[in-house]
């Protein structure tokens, strides 16, 4: 999580949306068809607010979004 908070901007201590779908494509999770960016920007901007950054806890409270936001469209339950 640190490593991407501070991907462009050294002394970051916060998630920028951006660098939030930069760490989830690094790991695999997003793509074109099951989570896309658009879900991500959604969840993102519903923690995040006008501030448009995350700390630690709020980005883990995205991830939980775009989980619930996917199991919603797929029709299973978020465990």
């Amino acid at each position: 999580w640190e490593a991407f908070t501070k991907f462009g901007a050294a002394t970051a201590t916060e998630m920028t949306g951006k660098n939030f779908d930069k760490w989830l494509k690094d790991a695999g999770v997003l793509d074109s068809k099951n989570i896309t960016s658009t879900m991500t920007g959604i969840a993102f901007s519903k923690v995040a607010g006008p501030k448009k950054k995350t700390n630690f806890e709020e980005t883990k409270k995205v991830i939980i979004g775009v989980a619930e936001d996917r199991a919603r469209q797929s029709k299973k339950s978020v465990q």
